[in-house]
């Protein structure tokens, strides 16, 4: 996305401004459209109408989802609202691009804050090493000492986490 690399928004000045440009580029947009509608027949130019709400839409999504604060709730608000903005049968995909777009930031938000996501390690490195090496001692005949059941029930997880641990170890 090209809008990846533009600063975020930060100030109420530069916010109102950025919301202001969009709505005067898509009002000529808007009125392109409307002007190219006297030239077509009426099921096209229904079709080319119902096309410029969706691009509309989608960049109102893009500009909102660059956002902080009040024109993020804003973003979140039309989402639920039925303002007729878009057309329904585009509403679905609408809120859809709202909820990833809002999904993204937060992903890249918990990024920002040294948070990974997922769900942590069953066994740390440490456990890992001890199972190694409790599974590799064998006794005088040459004999396994621990099963893998009794390992995994002396660390605390089931014979599958172990199993994978020891396959990921080597």
């Amino acid at each position: 996305m090209a809008r990846e690399n533009e600063k975020i928004p930060t100030s109420r000045m530069r916010r109102t401004a950025t919301v202001g440009k969009l709505a005067a580029s898509e009002a000529v947009k808007q009125f392109g459209t409307r002007a190219a509608n006297v030239t077509r027949g009426e099921e096209a130019a229904e079709e080319a109408m119902a096309r410029r709400q969706l691009e509309t839409a989608k960049q109102i999504v893009a500009v909102l989802g660059t956002m902080k604060g009040a024109a993020m709730k804003l973003g979140q608000v039309l989402s639920f609202l039925d303002v007729g903005l878009v057309a329904e049968e585009h509403r679905d995909e609408f809120q859809r691009e709202l909820i990833v777009e809002g999904t993204l930031e937060g992903l890249a938000a918990a990024r920002a804050r040294g948070r990974k996501g997922g769900r942590p390690p069953a066994m740390s490195d440490d456990q890992v090493t001890l199972a190694r090496k409790l599974a590799d001692e064998r006794d005088a005949e040459g004999k396994s000492t621990y099963t893998i059941t009794q390992i995994a029930q002396m660390l605390g997880v089931s014979r599958p986490t172990l199993y994978r641990a020891l396959d990921a170890a080597r």
